[in-house]
């Protein structure tokens, strides 16, 4: 994967309300489940992963095109919230409590073998 080409990036529905959002970097398949921006979270973690700046492109299980940012690091610097308003898109934060660093990643290698993220 070069800087130019752009990173793909799945979108599925998960239970509960939350999204999964999958996409592949150096050999392994990284996975971001969340209620709040998968998509954001995922590119975090690319980002904390080592790639770099590059287009991205969200695409549905369906393979449609669902959006695109021009920029992986810029993405990664969002999250969504929800309040009592609604939604909105705002600049993360990262918490420090130890459960919310490594909920909900997923690193599998392309082999199929599954481990949390440490």
């Amino acid at each position: 994967m070069s800087a130019t080409e752009p990173v793909v990036m799945t979108l599925r529905e998960a239970k509960e309300g939350a999204d999964r959002s999958s996409a592949f970097f150096n050999g392994e398949a990284l996975t971001a489940i969340s209620r709040n921006g998968s998509t954001m979270k995922l590119a975090r973690r690319l980002v904390a992963a080592g790639a770099p700046d590059m287009p991205v492109e969200v695409r549905g299980e369906d393979g449609r095109l669902r959006f695109t940012s021009r920029s992986l690091h810029a993405l990664a610097r969002w999250t969504i919230t929800e309040s009592k308003r609604g939604l909105s898109v705002q600049r993360w934060q990262p918490r420090h409590d130890a459960e919310n660093i490594n909920a909900s990643v997923i690193r599998r290698s392309v082999d199929g073998a599954e481990a949390k993220a440490a």
